[in-house]
């Protein structure tokens, strides 16, 4: 886990919060791919889902707020990691 102190900044909030959110959800992804499970979030709707042979199953879908996307992102000229739009 990599937690961008600037883009924290920017957005008003702590580097603490960020690290006890992301320490959940990566509990929670690694815990799935153990169990051959994927979390996957796109198009406003999050999933998750086993990786078939003939194509992705979903086992359950997930309440919150999901975007996707390829996930790239670069920092820019502030120090501020920004991705995909």
């Amino acid at each position: 886990m990599i937690v961008y102190e600037e883009s924290c900044k920017l957005v008003n909030v702590t580097p603490a919060e960020v690290v006890r959110l992301a320490r959940r959800l990566e509990r929670v992804a690694l815990d799935a791919q153990r169990t051959g499970l994927q979390v996957f979030g796109g198009a406003g709707s999050g999933y998750l889902r086993f990786l078939a042979a003939d194509g992705p199953v979903i086992v359950a879908s997930i309440d919150g707020s999901w975007s996707g996307g390829d996930g790239g992102c670069e920092e820019d000229s502030e120090g501020v990691m920004r991705g995909e739009s």
